[in-house]
């Protein structure tokens, strides 16, 4: 009886600490100390994607001017920012990340700090020389 009860425990410990990994939800940019947007985090055909879901009145840019193709010109939320990232171990890379003040797309990685922080960093050929920035957990 009571190795059921320690291996029900280790398996409830194992799933919860599995699903507080989930990268997936809505999470806020922050610049400047003010929220500009709200970016949902998903999954789709076994990769992760980001996207705009709300915009703030703080927000610095609305519009991707600078995209190439059909994303030039289009609001934010019309846009994808992250695609593409594959998991690896506890990071997600692989994948592309738009720039949207330049409308350059930069190699990117992902990494869960902890359940409420993210960290992202975009990068051109090695991530030594990119940019660092977080995102906190909304939902």
């Amino acid at each position: 009886m009571s190795r059921i009860v320690i291996t029900l425990t280790m398996t409830l410990v194992i799933v919860l600490k599995s699903y507080g990994q989930s990268i997936e939800g809505i999470w806020k940019n922050i610049q400047n100390d003010e929220v500009q947007s709200h970016i949902e985090v998903f999954e789709s055909d076994g990769k992760i994607h980001a996207k705009v879901v709300e915009l703030f009145p703080t927000s610095l840019i609305t519009h991707c001017h600078k995209c190439k193709g059909e994303d030039k010109g289009a609001r934010l939320t019309d846009v994808l920012l992250v695609n593409n990232m594959k998991s690896n171990d506890h990071k997600w890379t692989d994948g592309k990340i738009l720039d949207p003040k330049s409308g350059k797309k930069y190699a990117c990685q992902i990494e869960l700090v902890d359940d409420n922080t993210l960290k992202i960093r975009g990068y051109v050929g090695n991530p030594l020389f990119g940019k660092t920035f977080y995102w906190h957990r909304v939902l």
